[in-house]
């Protein structure tokens, strides 16, 4: 058995039968490699500790040989507390990383209870249509019945006249209950046939919420936000058409594409906004995270109607959402290459319109490949993560040309606190950007 194959065997068995000297292991291990990490710092304070201990033995006097040991174990005690205090630093660190995961199987869990309870709903009203629909066939069967009645009793009427008040007066009190009967049912299916006719009219509002979660429809508020707060900043004369034009054409482009936008029309259009901005013959788009693709193709449409050319870069590994598949957790839709490539046939995009780099933004692939360009709107909605946010604006913000605009989705968003903790400390003092602003689930800033 080799040494690796015993520490293994070691270290299953502490941690099984004696949790104190797993802990002391993980320990021994952590403060040598930390010890490891910063080698130039080990190997003074070690040199320190054996000076005050070695010239304790050397000194002639006692009491400067006492000072000397006092001071080394001053030192040893202050350096074994910080040790302890970062090693439960490392264990807390690593029991919210074990943590994450299983965080995001509950909240998988809660949206496919989600998706049940809305699917429950929508076959009860099924059956209520259905229901009221049987019901108003009746209704018009026993009407029917009721008029060939009445016409059956009218030429005896008409022979018997002396005999009318009695008939009408014998006939009423016959049908007297049955009327009120109907009466009753006919007040029932009116008020069900309204029902009905609201149910239908909104349909087809009602299937798209079965799965997508985010609102579509500019409400006035955010119509008059954009035009205060963005129009100036970004250099655009917008008006409330212009916005609803915008809106419309991507809940559209989402309409006749696979699989759906997964954010909030108003965030597409700030988006859309911002790939007007450049003001250029040329402009390029990079896209950190596209999903399948509806949001870009969206930005590349409203660019293209202002630019005589527009490329467009996406980075996604494409294969899965959030890595959970190859299918969407709320649509079922594919998320790959092949579904991406269809959907913006649908826009359409032309093939020498888009690259996409099928990588993950931290691979050093991906960055390469996208090291050829210069681009003029940079779209970070990759890893939502701290670390992640930070390693793509770092790496792809230097390819950004001076005027153009980084934009970074999800900011002060409650779900993803990272982003807007790395913006607020990390970005917004920098001296090569401009802060434009941010709303709508993003914060949008110029290149200097």
């Amino acid at each position: 058995m080799d040494a690796a194959s015993r520490y293994q065997r070691f270290v299953l068995l502490a941690r099984r039968n004696n949790p104190v000297v797993n802990r002391l292991g993980q320990f021994a291990i952590w403060m040598l490699r930390t010890a490891s990490n910063h080698r130039n710092l080990s190997l003074a304070l070690a040199a320190a500790f054996a000076a005050l201990i070695v010239g304790g033995f050397l000194v002639s006097s006692m009491s400067v040989a006492t000072v000397l040991w006092v001071l080394a174990a001053s030192m040893a005690a202050s350096l074994f507390s910080v040790t302890v205090i970062g090693f439960a630093g490392h264990l807390m660190q690593r029991e919210a990383n074990e943590t994450a995961p299983r965080l995001a199987a509950l909240d998988r869990q809660l949206r496919e209870q989600e998706r049940t309870n809305r699917e429950d709903t929508s076959r009860l009203r099924t059956e209520l249509v259905a229901r009221i629909d049987a019901s108003e066939s009746r209704l018009v069967s026993d009407v029917h019945d009721l008029i060939v009645r009445m016409l059956e009793l009218k030429p005896e009427l008409a022979t018997h006249r002396n005999q009318i008040s009695t008939i009408e007066n014998n006939v009423m009190l016959e049908l007297k209950p049955e009327l009120a009967k109907h009466r009753d049912q006919i007040a029932t299916i009116v008020s069900n046939l309204a029902k009905a006719a609201l149910l239908r009219a909104e349909a087809s509002v009602y299937n798209r919420g079965l799965f997508q979660r985010f609102n579509r429809t500019l409400n006035e508020p955010q119509i008059q936000t954009f035009l205060s707060d963005w129009a100036k900043p970004l250099g655009l004369e917008l008006n409330k058409a212009r916005l609803g034009y915008l809106a419309n054409r991507s809940c559209s482009l989402e309409g006749q594409m696979k699989g759906r936008l997964a954010t909030s029309i108003e965030t597409v259009v700030l988006r859309c906004l911002v790939g007007l901005a450049p003001k250029r013959t040329e402009v390029s788009i990079l896209e950190i995270g596209t999903l399948f693709g509806v949001g870009a193709a969206a930005v590349y449409e409203a660019a293209a109607n202002e630019c005589d050319n527009v490329h467009l870069t996406v980075i996604d590994p494409l294969d899965g959402y959030y890595a959970s598949g190859n299918r969407d957790i709320l649509t079922g839709a594919r998320v790959n290459e092949t579904t991406l490539r269809h959907n913006w046939a649908r826009a359409p995009i032309p093939e020498e319109d888009y690259t996409i780099i099928k990588h993950l933004s931290t691979d050093s692939a991906a960055i390469e490949e996208a090291r050829q360009r210069q681009y003029d709107v940079l779209i970070i909605d990759g890893d939502h993560s701290f670390d992640g946010v930070k390693f793509d604006f770092e790496h792809y913000a230097p390819m950004m040309r001076p005027g153009g605009y980084i934009l970074f989705d999800d900011y002060d968003v409650e779900e993803w606190p990272d982003i807007k903790r790395y913006v607020d400390t990390e970005v917004v003092e920098l001296e090569t950007l401009y802060r434009i602003g941010a709303a709508f689930r993003t914060a949008v800033f110029q290149v200097r």
